[in-house]
């Protein structure tokens, strides 16, 4: 990936459109129809793109002025949560070093990968897995799939209407 410049116009959505319209890094590659790009709310201008794409982007739903959520949305709130968990998870373990914590300087771009692999490696080498895999991962996971294809069946009825 290319670094981007952080200001008012580069936000996560913008950075996410440019990735996807320029296929940097061959990334659609990686990307099939149908696939669900878990996402969190920074990326909502960018889910007409992932769309476009033929992705499901799952982020938590927005209250919009109402004060709770549907049960459904609730639900739907909660599994984005549990799957973006880890990912925030691993981001504050890479932040325990200080250099990773802060704002990267230009300097250090052409290292960054370097950086991010010593960061890693140290990890996986001296702490503790985050979550070790169970047998109810397994039913957790066909938990998880058969809720995104009901939203995705949800989503799909809305815009009939």
């Amino acid at each position: 990936m290319v670094p981007f410049l952080s200001d008012f116009s580069d936000n996560d959505a913008s950075i996410m459109n440019n990735i996807l319209h320029r296929n940097t890094d061959k990334i659609v590659n990686w990307l099939r129809k149908d696939d669900i790009v878990v996402v969190d709310r920074d990326f909502r201008d960018s889910i007409s793109t992932m769309e476009e794409l033929g992705l499901n982007a799952a982020l938590p739903p927005f209250l919009n002025g109402r004060r709770q959520f549907t049960t459904a949305e609730a639900n739907e709130s909660r599994c984005v949560t549990k799957i973006r968990w880890i990912v925030e998870t691993v981001n504050g373990r890479l932040k325990q070093f200080k250099f990773l914590s802060n704002t990267v300087q230009n300097f250090s771009i052409p290292h960054l990968e370097e950086y991010l692999s010593i960061a890693c490696s140290i990890i996986n080498r001296y702490q503790t897995p985050i979550k070790t895999s169970s047998l109810e991962d397994i039913e957790i996971t066909k938990k998880n799939g058969r809720f995104a294809q009901s939203v995705k069946e949800f989503r799909n009825v809305s815009r009939e209407k």
